[in-house]
């Protein structure tokens, strides 16, 4: 069984398997929001600041590498700097709608399960939509976008800011 002892109470396992896998997902989207607030305000997102921050903290060295590849859609944000004048959360939602498109808790049919059982908005698509999605991904993808807001609203103050120059000049 690994690091898990066995034990007569089964649910304190589960329970201890459930606060890593929180911990573990949480993390990821506090991150992600931490991105989007950097992109928002037009500061260069880097593999560098990416591990200063403990991004890939606890990854074991020889998974590194694909954890680093993951990282790569945060990095792509000249093409998407927010333009000035442009609404901050309009801007938000589309490079949060690209990024967790291709975020590896989507992308892998195993994480995207995993998302479902540790975010607090398994519902999202169904809220959305009117009906459940059978895909995990799908289900995965409409709670990690609810999760970032969640966490984008708390952090309001960080990234709805006044362009100095709204007409561009």
């Amino acid at each position: 069984m690994g690091s898990l002892r066995r034990t007569r109470d089964k649910s304190s396992t589960i329970d201890a398997i459930t606060v890593h896998l929180n911990r573990w997902y949480y993390s990821g989207i506090r991150e992600l929001a931490q991105s989007a607030i950097d992109a928002c305000r037009g500061q260069e997102i880097t593999i560098e600041r990416a591990i200063h921050r403990g991004h890939f903290h606890g990854v074991p060295y020889a998974h590194r590498k694909s954890a680093m590849a993951s990282f790569v859609p945060y990095i792509d944000t000249e093409s998407r700097e927010r333009p000035q004048g442009t609404n901050p959360r309009e801007y938000l939602t589309e490079w949060l709608d690209e990024t967790i498109d291709g975020h590896e808790f989507v992308l892998y049919t195993y994480k995207a399960k995993l998302v479902t059982v540790a975010t607090d908005n398994a519902d999202a698509y169904e809220e959305e939509y009117g009906e459940p999605s059978i895909k995990p991904e799908v289900t995965a993808y409409w709670a990690m976008r609810a999760d970032v807001w969640e966490e984008l609203d708390r952090r309001e103050d960080e990234w709805e800011i006044e362009d100095p120059d709204p007409e561009g000049k």
